[in-house]
């Protein structure tokens, strides 16, 4: 199956296809590579194939020993592609050295293009081995199964990654102060159940991994009081025809559609749906991936109801971080590439934090203080975050599983509620 343009789609199913047997929160089942192109540069280095490192500027220069961080992400891969968060990520840095950096110690940032390339993930890592990074900083590589345990061996945390692999969600030096994808769609899941009449139906891609993943939303939907699906959808991933899963799609009383797909294939199920006299009320997905992609569902995007990790960047809650963007060069703000591109900031917020007094600032040091660190104010966009809360059975590392929900009107976002919305909230009916 292709995933031409869906990093947010392609980190699911992946997971779940490993963890098929886990039901977050609810229950479980028991108890010599070759290198990227590596290069050290300037700040004004392009997001190409390299690691660059970037130190910048700063208002109140920081006077003590540079520490680095590290950036891994995909740029210029066609299955997966993240132009603007390295951008993102040095407007970050310049922020935090305006600061006075971390506890007077100004930051490096050394980035990495691993192109969606598992030798290159690796090399990556070693590069940042190497580089002696304090921390890998909102990182997201589609190997990440290889990054980690490199990473891990040289006490190098990772903080605010977007996890693929279940060993990564289950690395002890894994650090994740957001909600992410998986728990999108179960707080959806809550809410269409609890606050929006049930009536929940799924369409998934039929595939292994997305079979294996309509299993467990399948498991939260019973937990959570719903019973059962009151359809189900199974999408072949080259199919061109939705005119009998249209059909399929309305069938036994469902009013409402959790789409566990290709977000490619959102758009033609759901106009199949309206062309064949029905219609439902909602339709459920983790963030979309572009602006571009919201447009193109024209009146559509009224009936999409979306789980992110953080609010519309045109809310008071996001304002910390759009400003910093705006006032040291960060890239154009995307409602929908947030999920990726703030995670380099708040990762930057999290080491603000603990690096308070710290007399000496490494990979070891840091996860130390961070496995101490107890009610971490990253910010409005997010709730108060304690590291060592042990996630749920499967993704121990999940410690702050909370998203926010979004409608859309006129193509822009809206939140549903003026607050995050935990997992456990979402699956008892508290909102």
């Amino acid at each position: 199956m292709r995933y031409p343009s869906s990093p947010r789609w392609l980190r699911v199913p992946i997971a779940m296809a490993i963890l098929a047997c886990v039901v977050v929160v609810v229950t479980g089942c028991g108890s010599s590579s070759s290198s990227s192109s590596t290069t050290s540069t300037t700040a004004a280095a392009s997001t190409s194939a390299t690691a660059s490192t970037s130190t910048a500027s700063t208002a109140s220069t920081p006077t003590k020993s540079p520490v680095t961080v590290g950036l891994e992400t995909a740029v210029g891969s066609p299955v997966d592609s993240h132009p603007y968060t390295q951008p993102a990520a040095r407007a970050a840095v310049r922020a935090v050295n305006a600061r006075g950096g971390l506890n007077g110690h100004p930051v490096k940032l050394v980035f990495c293009n691993d192109q969606s390339n598992p030798r290159m993930a690796a090399a990556c890592a070693r590069t940042f081995v190497s580089d002696h990074v304090v921390a890998c900083i909102g990182c997201h590589s589609l190997s990440d199964n290889l990054v980690q345990p490199i990473l891990a061996a040289a006490h190098i945390p990772m903080i605010a990654q977007q996890p693929v692999s279940a060993q990564t969600f289950n690395g002890a030096n894994m650090y994740l102060p957001q909600g992410g994808s998986i728990v999108a769609y179960e707080v959806a899941i809550g809410y269409a159940l609890h606050r929006q009449g049930g009536h929940l139906g799924v369409a998934f891609a039929n595939v292994p991994a997305g079979q294996a993943f309509e299993q467990l939303t399948a498991a939260i939907v019973k937990a959570a009081g719903g019973g059962s699906f009151t359809t189900k959808v199974p999408v072949p991933p080259t199919t061109s025809d939705f005119s009998s899963l249209a059909q399929l799609a309305q069938g036994g009383g469902t009013h409402q559609l959790l789409m566990l797909l290709d977000h490619a294939q959102y758009e033609p199920l759901m106009r199949a749906i309206l062309a064949s006299g029905g219609g439902l009320s909602n339709y459920y997905s983790t963030e979309l991936t572009s602006q571009k992609d919201v447009n193109g569902f024209g009146p559509l995007t009224d009936h999409l109801i979306v789980g992110a990790s953080f609010p519309p960047s045109t809310t008071p809650q996001m304002a910390p971080f759009v400003n910093d963007m705006k006032q040291y060069g960060g890239p154009p703000i995307d409602n929908v590439t947030l999920e990726n591109d703030a995670l380099p900031w708040v990762a930057l917020q999290v080491l603000s934090k603990i690096s308070k007094g710290m007399n000496e600032i490494n990979g070891a040091t840091v996860m130390a203080a961070l496995n101490k660190a107890k009610g971490i104010d990253i910010g409005p966009m997010l709730p108060v975050w304690t590291p060592s809360t042990p996630g749920p059975k499967g993704f121990s590392r999940l410690s702050n599983p909370a998203v926010w929900l979004k409608a859309y009107k006129n193509h822009q976002p809206t939140l549903l509620f003026n607050h995050p919305i935990a997992l456990s909230n979402a699956l008892a009916g508290k909102f």
